[in-house]
């Protein structure tokens, strides 16, 4: 996951846009083809429809955006 949004993020600055869904868009038909777990298949799918919605303007693509709360003794939150 965090290699493709590396991979994402770089393709817009770069402009390499419709390089990467090419990219994307094989790396799905190749994963499809092999005897894959639906479940994962479909992650798959969710990954790279994500990536395609960020590389179109579409998605905003963000891990753990939210900054962490630490949680003293189980009772208070900083």
């Amino acid at each position: 996951c965090e290699h493709f949004l590396a991979y994402s993020h770089a393709a817009i600055r770069s402009g390499q846009i419709s390089r990467a869904a090419t990219f994307y868009n094989n790396f799905l038909k190749e994963k499809e083809k092999l005897n894959l777990p639906e479940h994962r298949i479909h992650f798959y799918r969710h990954q790279i429809n994500n990536h395609l919605a960020k590389l179109n303007g579409e998605k905003d693509l963000i891990i753990d955006n939210k900054p962490l709360q630490l949680v003293k003794e189980g009772k208070s939150v900083d």
